[in-house]
């Protein structure tokens, strides 16, 4: 069966153009900006607010490395399998 002819090439060429925003974008819309009005109004910042120096930038580091070290490694992980299942399922063409 020949499936070239049933395709019609000059559909391709044309941009599609949106003719109306759906409910649904213009309640997105909407929402977003009650949610950033509702940010403004209820957020204030104040004097107290500021970054503290380390007194040992040393002991700070290693710390915070000792720390966050295990988020690092799952995420590794989980890249790793990610892209373990992705190349197993991908077929070629």
């Amino acid at each position: 069966m020949n499936y070239d002819a049933a395709v019609d090439e000059s559909a391709f060429d044309k941009p599609v153009v949106p003719t109306h925003c759906g409910v649904g974008e213009g309640l997105f819309a909407i929402c977003q900006l009650v949610t950033i009005v509702i940010f403004a109004i209820g957020t204030e910042y104040t004097d107290g607010v500021h970054v503290k120096t380390p007194v040992s930038l040393e002991a700070t580091t290693a710390t915070t490395i000792q720390n966050s070290y295990g988020a690092f490694q799952d995420l590794h992980v989980m890249i790793f399998l990610g892209f373990a299942f992705l190349m197993t399922f991908l077929r070629q063409a």
